[in-house]
Formats: C-alpha cells, sequence, structure tokens
C-alpha cells in the first residue's frame, strides 16, 4: 500500500507554512508532510524575505516531494504571509502550520478533515475550524509543569487560549468571512483570528497530535517569555497600541533570539504610561485591571493541572472540576466597579514590583561587572 502523499490537480487541503530564515528546519518540516497518508493536500510556502537560504532550499526541495508544492514571496510578518499564502491556495479548505511543527501520526491531516468534514455536515454550514492537540517538542524531555499546563490550556474553547502553533484548518468561505489575518500589528495575529472564531463559528479540537519546537522557550526563558505574552496581550486588548509602535524587539525571528531581558519592556511600558493624561493613565490600568481580573479562571485551571500533573495524567485527561465551581461563582461576585479596582490595585503594585525587583537585578549585574573586557 502507498503511504505517500498524493498529488493531483484536486487537492482536498492547502497546507500554508509561513517561513523566514528557516533553513535549518525545512528538512524536518518536510519528512512530517511526506509521511501524512490519505489525503489529497498541496504546499504553500509563503518566504518572507529570509536572509539565509530557505528560499533555495524551499525550491529545491519541493522539486523533489511527491505532493504539489509552491514557493512564494511576500512582505515580512506572519499575518502578511499567511494571507498571501491563503491568496496563492487551490484547495477548498485551508490550513494553516509553523514551520517548527511535526506531526507523528501519518494520518493526522486525513483524519482530521474527515472529522472537519463530517462536523460541518452535521451542523448544515462550515463556521467550524479545526486544531490540534498540542504538545511541545523540548530539548530535554523531562516533565514540566509549565509546559503541561500550557499544552492543557490550549485545550480549552475560551478567548486567548487557542493559539497558531495548533495548526488552524478552516474552509476557504469562512477564513474570508472571519476578515483573514489582522495585518496592523506584528503578532497575535493567531489569537486575534482565533477569537473571532469562538464568537462567530466554533472551534473543534482534533484527538491528533501536533508537536510544535518550544525552541523559543528555551531561548528565551519560558517564564520570561510568558510574562513579556501577557504583557502584549493586555495592551493589544486595552487598546495601548504606543507600545507596540515602540517595542520593536518583542518578538525577534528565531534566529536572532537569545534571553530574553524583561527589564527594557517594564522601563518602557512605565515610561509611555508615564507620558499619558491623568485620566487616560486611569482609563489605561483600570482596563488592565478589568482585563487581569478576567483571566483570574487561570488561577482555578492551574489547581486542577497541577493535580492532574502530580498524578501523571497526559493533558488530555485534565479534569476541571475546581475550575468549573470556579467559573459559576467568580464573574458574578467579582465582575462589578469595586472588584475591578481591586483587581486594578493589585496589578499595578505587582507591576511596579517587579519592575523595581528587575531594575535592582539589571543594577546588581552591572556593578558585577564596571568595566567590560574589550576584546581583541
Amino acid at each position: 500500500m502507498d503511504h505517500s502523499p498524493q498529488a493531483g490537480p484536486n487537492p482536498q487541503l492547502s497546507v500554508i507554512v509561513p517561513v523566514y530564515n528557516e533553513a535549518a528546519n525545512l528538512l524536518e518540516l518536510f519528512s512530517s508532510l511526506k509521511n501524512q497518508s490519505g489525503i489529497r493536500f498541496e504546499v504553500v510556502l509563503v518566504d518572507g524575505g529570509s536572509t539565509d537560504d530557505t528560499f533555495m532550499q524551499c525550491q529545491q526541495i519541493a522539486a523533489t516531494v511527491h505532493f504539489d508544492c509552491r514557493v512564494i514571496r511576500a512582505d515580512k510578518g506572519r499575518a502578511q504571509q499567511l494571507n498571501a499564502g491563503a491568496r496563492h491556495a487551490s484547495a477548498p479548505v485551508l490550513f494553516f502550520l509553523h514551520a517548527d511543527s511535526r506531526f507523528p501520526h501519518p494520518l493526522a491531516l486525513a483524519d482530521s478533515l474527515e472529522s472537519l468534514s463530517m462536523v460541518w455536515a452535521r451542523c448544515g454550514h462550515r463556521r467550524v475550524a479545526g486544531r490540534f492537540s498540542l504538545r511541545f517538542w523540548r530539548q530535554h524531555g523531562k516533565p514540566h509543569r509549565g509546559y503541561y499546563f500550557y499544552e492543557a490550556k490550549a485545550r480549552q474553547d475560551r478567548y486567548q487560549c487557542i493559539h497558531g502553533d495548533q495548526g488552524f484548518m478552516m474552509a476557504v468561505d469562512f477564513f474570508a468571512e472571519m476578515g483573514r489575518f489582522d495585518e496592523n500589528l506584528p503578532l497575535l495575529e493567531d489569537t486575534k483570528l482565533a477569537d473571532r472564531i469562538l464568537t462567530k463559528g466554533q472551534w473543534l479540537l482534533f484527538p491528533a497530535e501536533i508537536q510544535t519546537s518550544a525552541r523559543r522557550f528555551e531561548t528565551e526563558g519560558l517564564a520570561a517569555r510568558q510574562c513579556l505574552n501577557a504583557i502584549i496581550v493586555n495592551f493589544s486588548c486595552i487598546g495601548f497600541d504606543a507600545f507596540f509602535a515602540k517595542a520593536a524587539d518583542i518578538y525577534r525571528t528565531q534566529d536572532q533570539s537569545g534571553p530574553l531581558k524583561l527589564y527594557s519592556f517594564f522601563k518602557l511600558a512605565h515610561h509611555l504610561l508615564a507620558q499619558q493624561p491623568g485620566r487616560r493613565q486611569l482609563q489605561l490600568w483600570y482596563r488592565t485591571g478589568k482585563y487581569v481580573r478576567s483571566q483570574g479562571w487561570q488561577l482555578a485551571f492551574w489547581v486542577d493541572v497541577n493535580r492532574a500533573f502530580k498524578r501523571g495524567l497526559p493533558p488530555e485527561r485534565v479534569h476541571t472540576a475546581f475550575l468549573k465551581r470556579f467559573d459559576r461563582l467568580w464573574d458574578a461576585t467579582t465582575d462589578h466597579a469595586l472588584g475591578n479596582g481591586i483587581a486594578t490595585l493589585l496589578t499595578a503594585i505587582c507591576f511596579y514590583l517587579a519592575f523595581l525587583g528587575l531594575a535592582i537585578t539589571k543594577n546588581r549585574f552591572s556593578n558585577k561587572n564596571p568595566h567590560p573586557i574589550k576584546g581583541g
């Protein structure tokens, strides 16, 4: 039996992959795709102006595979690249995939497309998108509560829990209805689309797993990156776009990433907030407090996740008993001016304590190295 991907004039699925300086990952990406069977698919690689030999390698590998593969260029930016790939796709169903994601099972794409098609037939419409169950692939495979938490969180149908590293599969017409990926900001394009789908449609979680590299977390630091991500998402939700205009280094490409220095981002946020008129500052802080209060469910979810982690259960078997009880009470008792005001005060205190701690750490490190050696 031939298990190779099937090529043909009428692909069932268009796999769209944005790439930028991904030469080191291309062979593994194509190896994973070549192992997929039982489905006719094409691959559209969208290069955002790579400065290494990514584009050349893409063209060379595309000429050797047994499925249709095209390589195009687009402006740098994941949203721009994903939208460009969708415009060049020829299948009725789109699948947006990261270059550092892999499928351990050879029928992952075929079975998932079949499941999604069955849901469409049952619903009578195609306003349902699918995403895969997330697993992080790490250099050090020991169990880790942090990664386990985010793997379990990605299985929740909640706002800001669904991200592009799970892969997004949807019908072409539904993608157009959702307004495509937002190109106005340099990041969060996947989360914003996922949240719009939750509002106007629904998500299907495929049982098949997608393995996504944890290389960014391992390079930058998991806690540091998630702390910065929380700031990013909050500022996006409250409309504080000045931060994104100034934070040029907020999301470095993988080939340029290194340990994340949070102090500069806290300093920038503090500086930009201080520049706002007093009334505007109060509005931004109150909106931040309201947003943080709305995310209180994650504390309850952590209790359930930690219990499952200690028992050695896989993330799909996290039982959210405590979270369900929490959900019934939290908004009812805190979603008012006093509750949001308390959350605002606590958030501001935590922010400036963290800012102070980062400043002390930075100064202590600088004092230890007052005269850096200049090599020669």
